[in-house]
């Protein structure tokens, strides 16, 4: 498990990227992720996301609704630190960004074993 964490005297926010949890991911929360790792973070695009990813001091899932209310009661001055570092979290861990580099197995038309006759 991936933590990252940002503290302050009355607010802990925690996240952890946990395999089960980037593998439920939807498509439309994928695309913020490919924009977060863009440098393009969208507060309302982001806040839900960052939700789902949130944890408790002992690394348990927060319930959605009780995460989003941590972040709404962030300041402004605090939401630029929050993002960043959940950024610099996904970036390092949690969605691999696509190189376009080949695979380095053959591919096939329909369905058929590499190496047989198209």
């Amino acid at each position: 498990m991936s933590l990252a964490a940002v503290k302050d005297e009355t607010l802990k926010i925690r996240f952890a990227f946990e395999a089960e949890i980037i593998d439920s991911m939807t498509w439309e929360e994928y695309e913020v992720f490919e924009r977060a790792q863009d440098g393009e973070l969208k507060a309302y695009l982001l806040r839900p996301v960052m939700a789902r990813f949130m944890v408790d001091d002992k690394g348990q899932s927060l319930d959605m609704g009780v995460a989003k209310k941590m972040l709404g009661r962030l300041k402004l001055t605090q939401i630029s630190d929050v993002a960043s570092k959940f950024a610099e979290a996904i970036q390092e861990k949690a969605v691999p960004k696509a190189s376009g580099a080949p695979s380095g197995s053959d591919s096939a038309p329909d369905g058929a074993p590499p190496g047989a006759p198209s």
